[in-house]
């Protein structure tokens, strides 16, 4: 896919789409594998700022138009190994309910782990999250699906990105909600709170937000 056409107030709009940098990838995987070896060691996972980017949206309110939340993002599996990933991760999820959930906490890190360790094995085009809220956020991506993913990593000597994207809300049953779903319940013990969707964020363009001479630089 080598762009995407949205409509947005009458208006067609082709966004071209572009992988997310190696520098990016890198960044992600290896801090999230480092957050994942201190909840191993009994230790919490530190700083959230891989994990939680502040989306920023545009809706229809009067006069502040623009709405800014703080999302769970992860990294995708690359779409012919979705099924396998969403599978393998719903499986020790069903093994954990059924035993002891928090001494097999371990075997779903290391599996985690395992998975930010692949990184040929990522969709280098996407991004996902979870919508718990269904609120303002949610109204403003079905009026203009365009979003600012604003990272700030403090850990790892203040490390900021800015991903603009094209974003597809995905319904339960779908792949890429099932995916997303699993991964965040390999963390938390699943209950009975009604997700109501899930985001696919199809990226389009990076800038490089970090303190320096390249802040602002747009590296995609």
């Amino acid at each position: 896919m080598d762009n995407i056409t949205i409509n947005v107030e009458g208006e067609s709009i082709e966004i071209p789409l572009r992988p997310l940098p190696e520098s990016f990838i890198h960044w992600q995987c290896s801090a999230r594998i480092k957050s994942l070896e201190r909840m191993l060691e009994g230790v919490g996972p530190g700083g959230f700022g891989p994990h939680l980017p502040v989306m920023t949206t545009r809706g229809s309110y009067h006069p502040f138009p623009v709405s800014s939340a703080a999302k769970g993002v992860g990294l995708l599996p690359r779409e012919d190994l979705l099924e396998e990933r969403t599978s393998a991760f719903e499986k020790m999820i069903e093994e954990g309910m059924a035993g002891d959930w928090e001494a097999t906490l371990p075997e779903r890190l290391k599996a985690l782990m395992e998975f930010y360790s692949s990184e040929d094995e990522l969709d280098l085009y996407k991004l996902g999250s979870l919508e718990i809220y269904g609120k303002r956020t949610y109204e403003n991506i079905q009026q203009d699906p365009r979003a600012s993913l604003l990272y700030v990593d403090l850990e790892s000597g203040v490390l900021s990105y800015m991903v603009n994207c094209v974003t597809e809300i995905v319904k339960p049953k779908s792949p890429y909600y099932r995916f997303e779903m699993a991964a965040h319940d390999m963390f938390h013990k699943p209950s009975d709170r009604k997700v109501p969707a899930a985001y696919v964020f199809y990226v389009s363009e990076v800038y490089d937000k970090s303190p320096g001479k390249r802040a602002g630089e747009r590296v995609v």
